[in-house]
């Protein structure tokens, strides 16, 4: 298990090839969401968005399966394109390419 680092993961992948499973510690992807968040939520109603945003990121960490989590995501997405593309933009730019399989 590793923190939220591309460098890390690229390493283990070249290395090991594509068939290896990278697992990545959910504080470290907590704390990543955390810091996005706080960067690109600052609206009079940024407690509420960031409230609704943990619910929702928490949804999609626990989702059993790969049909739960594209539901979940797509819940997401139809929430955070209207109310923060930046932090949606992130999410998908780099999370919801390493969504599980």
């Amino acid at each position: 298990m590793i923190d939220c680092s591309v460098t890390e993961i690229d390493a283990i992948l070249s290395t090991f090839g594509t068939e290896v499973q990278v697992l990545v510690c959910h504080w470290h992807i907590r704390r990543a969401w955390e810091k996005k968040l706080n960067s690109s939520i600052s609206t009079a109603d940024s407690k509420a968005l960031h409230k609704k945003a943990r619910v929702y990121l928490s949804s999609l960490m626990y989702a059993k399966n790969s049909e739960k989590i594209d539901a979940k995501w797509n819940e997401f997405r139809q929430c955070y394109l209207v109310e923060d593309i930046t932090f949606y933009t992130y999410m998908f730019d780099y999370y919801f390419p390493k969504r599980e399989k």
